[in-house]
């Protein structure tokens, strides 16, 4: 299956098992992650496990909270072709389940806890994951001491690939 389309526990699980050999073959370095979409969730439940190696999370537009079951999709078929039903089903049942959204908020705060920046960027224009779903109360909102904003509009930098999607280009934006 394509990652994005298998089971997410199954994908935390062998990305813990990567962190954990990666942490093994390279003791001394901090690793930051850099997580967009589904490879948010994946991350940061992984990265829990081994925050001893961790540097840095940032996430951008992934749906950490899951989905709400109202959407404005645009494309709802093209989503379940790029997702699967096992990934959507999984979001839209995290997004109303308590324990999950409060080990959600336990990660970031052991996090910051330990001295990681947690950055859940979100914009207000991603047409698949709500800002409200990806950005997390708690998270870290300053770089060297300057206030950032982790909620912003990308305009039409959404629109651009894939045009039908609008969940594709989150690096081109120069906030992030």
């Amino acid at each position: 299956k394509a990652d994005t389309m298998q089971d997410p526990l199954q994908s935390i699980a062998l990305f813990s098992q990567f962190l954990k050999e990666f942490k093994e073959s390279h003791p001394l370095d901090k690793i930051t992650l850099i997580l967009h979409s589904l490879g948010g969730i994946v991350g940061l439940h992984a990265a829990y496990e081994h925050l001893d190696a961790i540097g840095n999370i940032i996430t951008i537009d992934s749906p950490l909270k899951g989905l709400p079951p109202i959407l404005n999709w645009q494309s709802g078929e093209r989503l379940l072709s790029i997702f699967g039903e096992e990934v959507i089903s999984f979001l839209l049942r995290a997004w109303q389940d308590e324990k999950y959204q409060e080990r959600v908020k336990k990660i970031v705060a052991k996090a910051r806890e330990r001295g990681i920046g947690v950055y859940t960027f979100a914009s207000k224009d991603d047409l698949v994951v709500p800002w409200q779903a990806a950005f997390i109360e708690g998270a870290t909102d300053t770089i060297n001491g300057e206030k950032i904003d982790l909620v912003f509009p990308m305009g039409k930098l959404w629109f651009q690939f894939p045009p039908d999607l609008g969940h594709g280009r989150p690096l081109s934006h120069p906030r992030v």
